[in-house]
């Protein structure tokens, strides 16, 4: 009998158990995907709640209606913040200010009172209706017809399900407060529990609060008679306390804090043993404020009447009742009777609810158009009234839109709206489109608008010129900042207005206050961000240009400093002597103070490192300064190129980059404008995408090559017994990859030397000193065996026999082909900064050589199938994975370029439409980079030697419990480990400060056990029977783990290295503790650590290489700070330099989300989908990883 064959043996359980287990198993299935919906559906309304967040909200204001009191509401509308400015370009969006729109909508509705009976109606039988619940509930409650009423009655307890036992009420002694309010007006005041009112418009009748309404005061003591004894308030005798028709009375013994003329103070204290009442008179405060008495008159207390000495006569204990449990609730929270009371209902039978009277409800808007402009002269101050037929009245009229005169900054009264309306309803205005009350000329936003601005602006063709690069909505020639990096350029239109046709040099263009022929407004050293520099003001007068100007000028070079300084001082010049007046003087004399100005630098630089205090500071490296400043100063060169490389140690950063710092290649006039068309870049972007398409295809493009090798052997003497000129080319080649692997390897030693070097002369701890010893030393002994190894294999290394020329041929042309792309990207990346085109350039290089290779291998095969080509081209997944990625990158900055402001551009600013992420992003891409850059070599190499390499003793256990559990440890724990260890300097503190650096190591820190852990489960997951197989055929351990093993456990790897990656992306915590400040105004520098103590060093490794220190300096990275300049009195070491200060966008998210203005709550939400969007990028890319690793492990 044969049986049915499963991997598990499942098919062969019993049919009970086979379905109990497929029962099972489908349940499973549906969890999981029930699980997988509801994340999906929570993560969609999670990122759909953000964006919409992120649109600038209508700016919405509520305007209760006319109640009590209260005879019309009003509220401002004010465009005080929204400047305008009569030099706005016509280009300027912000011209057209004729989008305001305001809406003010409500609703109308009628409210009616019913019972059992029917509908409540007035004497007449109609039904009285009101336009507010608030309204008819209150008359419910005031005339006594509410259905239900509440109090505070004791909290229920079981006792009370005996029928001797009731609950008791609340009781309210009005004295409590040692006050009593007295009012006497004709309509009943804003009441407060235990108030007492005369109602002077019903014969003075008394009344006294109870929660409820105004109860009559029915008492033998006539409160009112006593009052009225004491504060007459009838008649031509009215007393002027009742100017503000209230009087308070208070009854303890401590003074009154609050207090209005004629108030009485009956002190408890004293007030029967002295016979003393006080009453506060307010001019006599105001007479005697700087001396004692303090405005209190003292009477006798028989001028005062019994009532008012003793209000309990009248004003008794009372049992509050209320109209809604709200207040009842507020009483009981008051009172401090919370747990021992709790809210009753009281039931009127007969009482009455209230409803809204069907088909009444009915909602109504009215849209009223602003034009902003400064041509209005009587626009200042409007007033608008709203009615309910919805119409907006200007002095009786009816009117549409208006013209309102903006104000300028710093002024008041200027551009304001009053909108009033007598309508018993609560109104909302709300602005529908135009610029929000936040914001400011320079962060014009309208309402509605994106913060990441419109997806139209968020890419800019490099190939078809609209003549807007920012996307800003301003042409190029009337922008003010072309390329939208907040670094300013001047306006070369033709006039202020901005002409069609870009001009530079008209009349009135050229501002040039310190006379060094370079606009003073050009701030941009890459106006155009075409990677070509152009100059930027004070770079006019470099040390070049000066030392060209005053040629005539004869140098000896023997002079000093100081005796050349002198000699310029004495420099008459021939165009001052011949018109003191003229440009060309003005000129000479700006150029020649420079001159003066360098030298003093130089010789103030000697004084101020040779100085003792200058010792004191910086000990390390004082007299070397000193001396190298005693030998420059004692014969300075007289060539500029010496001049400069000279003194770069010598200057500070800002004076040597500008007498010093000019590029090598530079552009001016209307170049330093126009971004040129990116011709060799987009050369080697189709280079990449034709490569693409070969990879991916392969089998035209190798028979291609395989025919033209055959070719080659058929034509060429073959003599495969012998050395032939092919097998120079194979040597050739085998010889120049071995001396650059010896170079290299060449740099790692002397790496591993520095570190050792460096670590015998520092001051660190003895725990770290012998940690980055036992680095130095491990990198300087791999590497040598390594140097040797290279010098032995380079020695032995001679011509193959047998090469035929198809293999020569293919290795020649692999040479070419390396040796001109590698020549052609030094070019391109030291003289123009082409980093995308340049690695595209690489990678087609590179596909070449893999399918020419590939051609080769095929050559001596006559039956070829497709497979076959595709297994045969070496790397071919791996190299289609890296060109995946990079052409999309290339993709967005070559032919395309992404312009976001709010990204790329701006830093956080007070104006919240003009606050950015530029620091904050850059911030938390270089965080994360060095936590890669720590966390993923250290963990990995962990797991695999707790697997594959540490005994099973207690030792691994032990690491192996300290590494679980410090992967559920809190990350603010992470955070305060980051700050003792590195950011400290005290105790065992490396004082690294607040940094980068530091960053990237503890949030390192906190993401090594999650990698360890899972690296460790990939590693066991992978199948023994893989490592006996390649054991069985000769393999080191090494060479098991590194070719076979952990290709296949690398997807497991990337899994944990991807949610330890995500984890570090949102964190905020231990950043804040180890230095992630608020606001950071300028980008972080991600090798700021290279300080001033280190720079002689590296410097002095640099030269060795003629021309490669300029070329350094130009590289992007460098921008912000030259890497050849060195200023010891700005930082000293790694925690010292401002540079390395930074935050991240998690910071940055909190602290917007924080602030009061709406504006930042619409900027925070930009930046979470920024971090989202990041997030989802950087996860992708490791997805991506590890499908192809996964991919290699399943074949």
């Amino acid at each position: 009998m044969s049986e049915k064959f499963s991997l598990f043996g499942v098919s062969n359980l019993p049919s009970k158990s086979r379905k109990r287990r497929d029962r099972v198993a489908n349940l499973g299935k549906v969890t999981f995907i029930s699980i997988s919906l509801i994340c999906a559906l929570i993560l969609a309304t999670m990122v759909t709640r953000i964006y919409s967040e992120a649109y600038v909200p209508e700016t919405e204001t509520e305007v209760i209606g006319i109640e009590d009191n209260k005879e019309v509401s009003e509220t401002f509308k004010s465009w005080n913040v929204e400047t305008w400015n009569d030099d706005w370009v016509l280009d300027d969006p912000k011209r057209d200010r004729s989008n305001v729109t305001l809406r003010a909508e409500w609703t109308e509705v009628k409210f009616e009172a019913y019972n059992n009976d029917g509908i409540l109606t007035d004497s007449n039988g109609n039904p009285i209706l009101f336009d507010r619940s608030n309204d008819i509930q209150r008359y419910l409650c005031d005339q006594g017809l509410m259905s239900s009423t509440f109090a505070p009655y004791d909290s229920w307890a079981p006792s009370y399900l005996l029928p001797w036992n009731e609950r008791s009420a609340a009781t309210f002694d009005p004295l409590e407060d040692e006050r009593v309010d007295v009012f006497v007006r004709d309509d009943a005041p804003t009441p407060r529990l235990g108030d007492f009112w005369i109602d002077s418009s019903d014969d003075y009748a008394q009344y006294v609060w109870k929660g409820l309404r105004w109860e009559p005061v029915v008492s033998e003591s006539d409160f009112t008679a006593a009052i009225s004894q004491f504060y007459p308030f009838v008649g031509d005798d009215r007393h002027s306390v009742w100017d503000n028709s209230k009087l308070w009375i208070y009854h303890s013994s401590v003074e009154p804090i609050f207090k209005s003329n004629g108030d009485i103070w009956i002190d408890s204290d004293i007030s029967e043993e002295l016979d003393i009442v006080h009453i506060y008179n307010y001019s006599l405060w105001q007479e005697n404020r700087f001396t004692t008495g303090w405005g209190w008159e003292n009477i006798s207390r028989s001028q005062v009447p019994e009532s008012i000495l003793d209000p309990s006569l009248v004003l008794s204990n009372m049992n509050p009742e209320f109209c809604t449990r709200a207040e009842v609730a507020q009483f009981i929270l008051q009172q401090g009777l919370t747990g021992s009371y709790d809210i009753y209902e009281l039931s009127n039978k007969e009482g009455f609810d209230f409803r809204a009277v069907s088909g009444t409800s009915k909602d109504i808007h009215v849209d009223l158009s602003i034009t902003l402009t400064s041509a209005c002269s009587q626009c200042d101050k409007i007033t608008l009234e709203l009615t309910s037929v919805g119409e907006f009245l200007r002095d009786g009229e009816k009117v549409e839109s208006i013209v309102l005169h903006p104000a300028q900054v710093g002024q008041s009264g200027l551009g304001v709206l009053t909108l009033e309306h007598r309508m018993n309803y609560t109104v909302t205005f709300s602005q529908i489109e135009g610029p929000p009350s936040d914001a400011r000329e320079s962060s014009y936003k309208e309402v509605g608008d994106f913060i990441l601005g419109p997806y139209s602006t968020w890419l800019n063709s490099r190939i078809l010129d609209d003549g807007d690069q920012d996307n800003d909505g301003i042409r190029d020639w009337c922008d003010s900042d072309i390329d939208g990096d907040n670094l300013l350029n001047p306006i070369i239109g033709g006039d202020s207005q901005c002409a069609d046709a870009p001009v530079i040099g008209y009349q009135g263009w050229m501002i040039d206050e310190n006379l060094d022929g370079i606009h003073d407004q050009i701030l941009d050293d890459d106006i155009d961000n075409d990677g070509i520099k152009n100059l930027v003001d004070g770079q006019g007068h470099n040390v070049a240009a000066l030392w060209s100007k005053f040629s005539h000028v004869q140098l000896n070079n023997s002079m000093t400093s100081l005796e050349t300084l002198s000699h310029y001082m004495d420099v008459n010049l021939k165009s001052c002597e011949e018109s003191s007046s003229s440009s060309q003087c003005e000129n000479d004399e700006a150029a020649l103070s420079e001159v003066l100005e360098i030298w003093n630098h130089v010789i103030s630089a000697e004084n101020r490192m040779c100085d003792e205090t200058y010792k004191d500071d910086y000990l390390e490296r004082a007299d070397e300064d000193c001396t190298r400043a005693k030998e420059f100063n004692s014969n300075p060169p007289t060539h500029a190129e010496d001049w400069c490389y000279e003194s770069r140690l010598l200057l500070q950063p800002q004076v040597w980059a500008g007498f010093c710092g000019l590029p090598e290649r530079f552009e001016s006039g209307i170049d330093s404008y126009q971004d040129p068309f990116p011709t060799a870049e987009l050369f080697a972007f189709t280079l990449l995408i034709l490569s693409a398409l070969a990879m991916i295809r392969p089998g035209y493009p190798v028979s291609v090559f395989r025919r033209l090798l055959g070719k080659i052997d058929d034509i060429s003497s073959n003599n495969e017994e012998g050395i032939s000129g092919w097998s120079y080319v194979i040597y050739t080649s085998e010889l120049i990859g071995r001396i650059i692997s010896l170079l290299f390897r060449i740099v790692v030693l002397l790496i591993g030397l520095f570190i050792i070097s460096s670590t015998i002369n520092s001051n660190l701890y003895l725990i770290f000193k012998l940690f980055l010893l036992t680095i130095g030393i491990s990198i300087t002994l791999l590497s040598s065996l390594a140097v040797i190894a290279s010098f032995w294999s380079i020695l032995t290394l001679r011509p193959e026999v047998g090469v035929r020329p198809s293999e020569g041929f293919t290795e020649g042309a692999s040479l070419i082909v390396s040796i001109a792309s590698y020549v052609i990207v030094i070019g391109w990346v030291f003289n123009s900064g082409f980093i995308i085109g340049s690695v595209c350039l690489l990678m087609s290089a590179s596909a070449f050589k893999r399918l020419i290779a590939g051609a080769s291998q095929l050559t001596r095969l006559t039956n070829i199938n497709e497979d076959r080509v595709r297994r045969v081209v070496m790397g071919r997944d791996g190299w289609i994975l890296v060109a995946s990625v990079l052409m999309l990158v290339a993709f967005f900055t070559i032919p395309f370029e992404i312009v976001n402001s709010f990204i790329f551009s701006n830093y956080p600013s007070q104006q919240p439409y003009r606050a950015g992420l530029r620091a904050a992003f850059w911030g938390s891409v270089y965080v994360v980079s060095y936590t890669m850059l720590f966390a993923i070599p250290v963990s990995i190499g962990g797991a695999i030697w707790l697997e594959e390499y540490a005994p099973k003793n207690f030792l691994q256990s032990a690491i192996q419990t300290l590494v679980t559990n410090l992967a559920g440890v809190p990350a603010v724990v992470f955070g305060l480990f980051g700050l003792a260890l590195c950011s400290s300097s005290t105790g065992f503190g490396l004082g690294l400060g607040g940094t980068i650096l530091t960053a990237g190591i503890t949030m390192a820190t906190m993401a090594m056990p999650t990698i360890v852990i899972a690296s460790q489960e990939a590693l066991r997951a992978v199948p023994p029977s893989l490592r006996q197989g390649a054991f069985g055929v000769g393999c080191t351990k090494w060479q098991v783990i590194k070719d076979h093993v952990f290709p296949h456990a690398m997807p497991g790897m990337m899994t944990g290295t991807i949610l330890a990656m995500s984890r570090i992306m949102g964190e905020a915590a231990p950043l804040i503790l180890v230095g992630a400040v608020t606001s950071v105004f300028q980008e972080p520098d991600p090798l700021y650590f290279i300080d001033y103590t280190a720079l002689p060093t590296l410097d002095g490794f640099i030269t060795w290489i003629p021309g490669l220190e300029v070329a350094l300096s130009e590289l992007p990275m460098w921008a912000d700070r030259p890497i050849m300049t060195a200023d010891p009195t700005s930082f000293t070491n790694w925690g010292s330099n401002p540079s390395g200060k930074y935050t991240v966008l998690p910071v940055q998210v909190y602290t917007w989300t924080d602030q009061p203005e709406e504006g930042f709550k619409v900027a925070a939400a930009g930046a979470s989908l920024v971090l989202l969007g990041t997030l989802v990028m950087v996860n992708s890319v490791a997805i991506l990883i590890r499908a192809h690793f996964r991919k290699f492990s399943n074949a």
